[in-house]
């Protein structure tokens, strides 16, 4: 079962006819339409579908709006929008056979709002959703008009402080997100624009997503430099930020990480979090970071989360399986288990792990807008 979509008073099939004033018609998907005028001049148009889901909009004069959806779990979601269509506030309650529904599923609970995002955090309006208490984090889709891949979930948090939350993704109507309670959110556009990434390519939606939520950077002039390589250092920086984690003032022993390295701390916790190792005297800071290493980084940073790491993938099916190293088999085992790594294509058009090829850019992009929407729940 999908939990309720939220829905204008006409989803899923147009009116038999146009309903004048205190009047009530049957839609094509057999909803029922009721349409009235207000003794101070608004209109309410109430829609009940079949399985007792209810939407109500009440129209002011002045064009400005309050929507109030009720699903057929209980769950409520009331929407307040001005004249131009925008989204004033919104507030969602949960109900706990939402929860429970979504949970045997295993899928995100669509909530009963539809907002559209703002240019900035400041311009954003509040969306209030409330959750039953419950023992794990819960999994929200909030809809978003026009949703696309550069659109974020701002945290507000009860002291005032916002933060972008790097690990929502984008869904199929929204964005999709992890709360463990009631939470107030306010929905971003954050787009960035880089003069090499055309809307076409084919990293060019992850890319999107990784430098809206800040999970990476450009590499300054307006760039992102998808094709270049990633270093290791990169890695851990970009693992570091996702964490949120905070650096400890120590430097890891490394010949080639000084104090001053702009990803020293990141290297640092990663190290003491048994994400990573170095290389000897060396940490490889500033070496090609290859795809088994960022499987093996990727599964440990996942365990270091408390996620779950059981799914095993064949990697037997790629023609270069050999070439994996033994330390990473279990960790590229899981990587096409769960859906991060689905190989590449050599320069014969077949496709291969490349356990040894270096990681670009875009490929990190990817890999980690995949490690969001599939891992970090």
């Amino acid at each position: 079962h999908r939990p309720v979509k939220p829905s204008g008073p006409v989803a899923g099939g147009g009116t038999t006819e146009t309903p004048t004033s205190g009047e009530t018609v049957t839609n094509n998907d057999g909803s029922k339409t009721e349409t009235k005028t207000n003794a101070d001049g608004s209109k309410t148009e109430t829609t009940t579908k079949t399985d007792g889901s209810k939407t109500e909009t009440t129209t002011a004069k002045d064009g400005s709006a309050v929507t109030e959806n009720t699903a057929s779990d209980g769950s409520t979601g009331t929407v307040k929008t001005d004249a131009e269509g925008n989204t004033v506030s919104a507030e969602a309650k949960v109900s706990e056979k939402a929860v429970e529904e979504a949970a045997k599923a295993g899928e995100s609970i669509k909530v009963q709002v539809e907002v559209k995002a703002a240019a900035s955090a400041e311009k954003a309006a509040p969306v209030t959703v409330t959750l039953p208490k419950t023992e794990k984090p819960v999994r929200v889709e909030i809809p978003v008009e026009n949703v696309t891949a550069s659109t974020v979930a701002v945290i507000v948090y009860d002291d005032g402080r916002e933060e972008i939350v790097k690990t929502s993704t984008t869904g199929e109507d929204g964005v999709v997100l992890s709360l463990e309670g009631s939470a107030t959110v306010k929905i971003v556009d954050n787009a960035k624009d880089f003069g090499d990434v055309k809307a076409d390519d084919w990293f060019a939606s992850s890319v999107a997503w990784a430098a809206s939520h800040e999970v990476m950077n450009g590499v300054g002039g307006g760039s992102f430099e998808p094709n270049a390589d990633t270093s290791r250092g990169m890695i851990a920086q970009l693992l570091f930020n996702l964490d949120g984690a905070e650096a400890s003032g120590d430097t890891a022993a490394f010949k080639d990480v000084a104090a001053d390295d702009w990803f020293a701390g990141a290297v640092t916790w990663m190290v003491d979090a048994g994400i990573a190792k170095g290389q000897g005297e060396s940490f490889g800071a500033n070496d090609s970071v290859t795809r088994e290493q960022l499987a093996v980084m990727l599964y440990n940073y996942a365990q270091h989360k408390g996620y779950d790491t059981t799914a095993q993938g064949d990697v037997s099916s790629f023609g270069d399986a050999d070439g994996v190293s033994d330390y990473a088999k279990d960790a590229l085992a899981w990587a096409v288990g769960v859906g991060l790594i689905n190989g590449t294509t050599d320069k014969d058009g077949n496709i291969v792990l490349d356990a040894q090829g270096s990681a670009t850019r875009a490929q990190v992009a990817a890999i980690m807008e995949r490690f969001c929407d599939k891992v970090a729940k």
